[in-house]
């Protein structure tokens, strides 16, 4: 059993107040040690801050966050918990791709993420007897009766769509907006307006064409009704 996008995300925001104060506390440490270089200075800050979520996740199985949401991680395939290095490739690849990583989320058969999906992992519910039914998701299965295209094919389909909607926008923002507004930021009321309208639209797409492209109703990778 999986969880909804919106528990994980709620753990995914406790994980960076938890990971805020490890930076604080790493910072402090490093700071009261009197180092003569300033390379061991910098090792001090930084190790606990890289090390922290991978240690945390091979050796519990979760963050504090996912602990607390009634989630952990497994390998994909077994009820193990992942090993040191894929915590480290999943930790390193989430902070790389951001919540957009978690689009996926949306579109992908056991509801994994990029990061998921990447370091072979999975994220489940704890106990699905302790959660609402609505917050309890299964595999993701595809329509009956409809041929789909085959996976690269809508990956790429989408990935099309998300870099014109990408070059849509920016063309958009260069005659609409001008230069001093662009590189100065010194914008009039209706330039805010249509950076704040043109922002929004781009996460929307964002958010949305993952979902439309996997779900095979993008031209180009549509899903066909089998006869019959």
């Amino acid at each position: 059993m999986y969880p909804k996008l919106s528990r994980r995300f709620r753990a995914l925001m406790i994980d960076s107040l938890v990971l805020v104060a490890v930076v604080a506390f790493s910072i402090a440490i490093g700071t009261s040690v009197d180092f003569t270089n300033g390379v061991y200075q910098s090792v001090l800050v930084l190790v606990p801050i890289f090390l922290f979520e991978p240690v945390l996740v091979s050796v519990t199985g979760g963050n504090i966050g996912h602990h607390l949401m009634g989630i952990r991680i497994r390998k994909s395939g077994s009820d193990n918990k992942i090993n040191i290095v894929q915590a480290v490739i999943r930790t390193f690849l989430k902070l790389l791709l951001g919540v957009p990583s978690l689009i996926a989320i949306l579109t992908s058969k056991k509801h994994q993420a990029v990061h998921d999906l990447l370091s072979m992992s999975l994220v489940v519910v704890k106990d699905p007897a302790s959660l609402p039914s609505y917050e309890v998701l299964d595999e993701r299965t595809e329509l009956q009766g409809y041929q789909y295209p085959g996976k690269i094919r809508r990956l790429m389909v989408t990935v099309t769509y998300l870099i014109l909607s990408l070059l849509a926008i920016s063309m958009i923002t260069i005659f609409l907006v001008s230069d001093l507004c662009a590189y100065r930021q010194v914008c009039s009321n209706t330039e805010d307006t249509i950076q704040i309208f043109l922002g929004l639209a781009f996460w929307v797409l964002v958010f949305v064409l993952p979902w439309v492209g996997w779900s095979g109703r993008l031209y180009g990778a549509r899903k066909v009704r089998l006869e019959g």
